[in-house]
């Protein structure tokens, strides 16, 4: 298997085959969570100094989608996912 080439930002990234973009999150990215919506499971990995969301038909069994973003307006569907209880102070 031959390695991704390498890149230097987000817009670099984007012009990427599919393929290589999932080979370096496959190996450079960090899987923060899942969600699903309808037959699509989202996963959303950072990528050095972005986030990239991965599309999964689960009915096709395939990837449908990739999208690279830094803004961090598109995290709003993961918010509500997230549970700051065990970094909280605890009371006592």
């Amino acid at each position: 298997m031959r390695s991704p080439r390498v890149f230097k930002n987000l817009m670099e990234y984007q012009r990427m085959a599919l393929s290589d973009q999932l080979q370096l999150l496959n190996t450079e990215g960090t899987l923060l969570c899942e969600r699903y919506f309808f037959s699509r499971r989202v996963s959303l990995l950072y990528l050095r100094e972005f986030y990239v969301e991965v599309w999964y038909d689960t009915v096709r069994e395939e990837v449908v989608k990739v999208l690279p973003f830094s803004s961090l307006q598109c995290l709003q569907p993961y918010l509500e996912m997230i549970n700051i209880d065990d970094a909280l102070p605890k009371a006592y």
